[in-house]
């Protein structure tokens, strides 16, 4: 109470600078009080019309309480006032994205490279990733390489690139790409991340004993950097589960994943399998049914994993009927799955 009378006083005098400002309008964010930070951030730019802070703050506060057509009208407003102002054209197409206005985007990013001051290669860089949406290849690789032109070490322009050759199918290419972003982009755990991906899953496709040898390395390199990061402790222990491998320290691993986030269907489907492939069937029907409890934050792809899964412990277990209904389910999720459909054919 002491703070809301110090900050309505600060109100009344009203701030003279950017920064008094945006101390103002941070504390109504802090209280999710949006209206209040709406209305400050109005009277912000006002008084102080030519910070492209101002309006980057107040666009990505409206983005915070989901309002993201609020958060394109405050970004088009500054772009009204700041025409140069490369950040500015960014955060529009950002939330353009956001509510799936893939041509208005695409036209922000554009208008920003025309316009702005100096060339800023992040434009370039969301402009491929909106075309690689649309499954445009050439013309998203072209600003992928428009964007290094202007920044030879943008890890996230060769990250992108890697990725597009990804959903190509063209497994060599990616993993090479991706390798270069790692290269340039060494403390970067997301480039990480996605390099090991990109190994396992061309390690699978192609047959690759050195590519699965490379991901696994390259996850435990991320592992040394952030020992607490679940997704890459589930990566790696579902990948071991898979092989057969390394079932403790999978499980270990598993085990953490869970600790870091409970109610990760997808950390309780790769736990139970570890289990599962372990021969402790219990505990595996525990963890899979957990997952089976906790889908709805998943695609159809991933749940019907999770219900080939369960179908395969509750078969272990003599649960035949049951087994069959998991696999059924499976089925109807990814019809194209012929591994399931042999396990129901009598």
């Amino acid at each position: 109470e002491q703070a809301i009378r110090i900050f309505n006083e600060i109100v009344g005098k009203e701030p003279s600078t950017a920064e008094g400002w945006l101390d103002l309008a941070r504390y109504y964010v802090g209280q999710e009080e949006f209206d209040q930070a709406d209305q400050v951030m109005g009277r912000a730019v006002a008084a102080v019309p030519d910070s492209p802070q101002v309006y980057l703050f107040w666009g990505t506060a409206m983005e915070r309480a989901d309002r993201f057509d609020r958060a394109v009208e405050v970004y088009q407003r500054g772009l009204g006032r700041l025409p140069a102002e490369p950040r500015l054209y960014l955060y529009l197409g950002l939330a353009l994205e956001h509510r799936e206005r893939w041509e208005e985007a695409m036209a922000a990013y554009r208008q920003g490279l025309e316009g702005a001051a100096e060339p800023m290669s992040d434009l370039r860089v969301r402009w491929g990733i909106v075309l690689a949406r649309q499954e445009r290849w050439e013309e998203a690789v072209a600003q992928f390489r428009e964007a290094l032109a202007i920044a030879p070490e943008s890890a996230d322009a060769l990250l992108q690139w890697g990725l597009v050759l990804q959903r190509q199918q063209r497994w060599e290419e990616a993993v090479d790409k991706l390798g270069e972003a790692a290269e340039v982009g060494t403390a970067d755990t997301r480039v990480l991340f996605y390099l090991g991906a990109g190994l396992e899953q061309a390690s699978r496709e192609l047959d690759r004993r050195d590519y699965f040898d490379r991901a696994v390395a390259t996850f435990k390199r991320l592992l040394e950097i952030d020992p607490d990061d679940a997704y890459t402790l589930n990566y790696l222990g579902y990948m071991f589960a898979e092989k057969g491998m390394n079932l403790t320290e999978a499980v270990e691993m598993l085990l953490r994943a869970v600790e870091l986030e409970p109610g990760n269907s997808a950390f309780y489907d790769s736990l139970g399998w570890a289990y599962f492939r372990l021969g402790e069937l219990a505990r595996a029907e525990e963890y899979l049914t957990r997952a089976l409890g906790a889908l709805t934050d998943h695609d159809s792809d991933e749940q019907a994993v999770i219900f080939d899964h369960a179908g395969d412990v509750a078969r272990a277990l003599g649960k035949e009927d049951e087994a069959r209904r998991h696999w059924s389910r499976a089925l109807e999720l990814g019809p194209e799955n012929e591994a399931v459909r042999r396990k129901l054919t009598p």
